[in-house]
């Protein structure tokens, strides 16, 4: 029997934004599975064919490396959309999910442009990932959309954190 492109799980559920996994790996043991592994049974191509509306996948216990490479731009966003992810994510995995995102840096600071979301601009100050380099464009990123919650966290971030000409001669007339 053919699996035809609809077969999956959540295939063609067009208003489908955010899928939630509550608990760890072993909670998602598929019911014949005799192994434990990450959703047994959904097909990693089909479960979310159709889904063009789905952006995050929240696994608070699932390591990244349980969740089908396919799925990972998902997880990704799931996880820089948590503002309480060091609280929600176990250290091992979020240092994953870290690691796995540093790797993307640069393409997530070009996303500022389509991404008009606080979370991924908050993301980017945590990591501390802003540099005097990208902070016009992340700042006019924000204004650009009206954010101005991103607009003033990105006033301060640059008080805070990036050392401009400004700062510096304050630095100097202290010595």
């Amino acid at each position: 029997m053919s699996l035809g492109p609809y077969d999956g799980i959540f295939a063609g559920c067009a208003s489908l934004e955010q899928i939630t996994f509550r608990g760890p790996r072993h909670s998602f043991i598929w019911y014949d599975s005799m192994n434990q592994e990450l959703l047994r049974g959904f097909d990693r191509e089909k479960t979310f064919y159709g889904c063009n509306q789905l952006r995050r996948m929240i696994a608070w216990e699932v390591p990244l490396s349980d969740i089908p490479e396919q799925w990972h731009s998902y997880a990704l966003n799931g996880y820089i959309s948590d503002a309480e992810r060091k609280t929600h994510y176990l250290p091992e995995i979020a240092t994953a999910y870290d690691r796995k995102l540093e790797s993307r840096k640069e393409q997530l600071l070009r996303r500022t442009s389509t991404d008009k979301s606080f979370a991924l601009i908050q993301y980017l100050m945590e990591r501390q990932w802003i540099t005097n380099d990208n902070y016009d464009f992340v700042l006019q990123q924000a204004r650009n959309s009206a954010n101005v919650d991103a607009t003033a966290a990105l006033l301060e971030y640059k008080h805070k954190f990036l050392r401009t000409s400004e700062n510096l001669a304050l630095d100097l007339w202290e010595l």
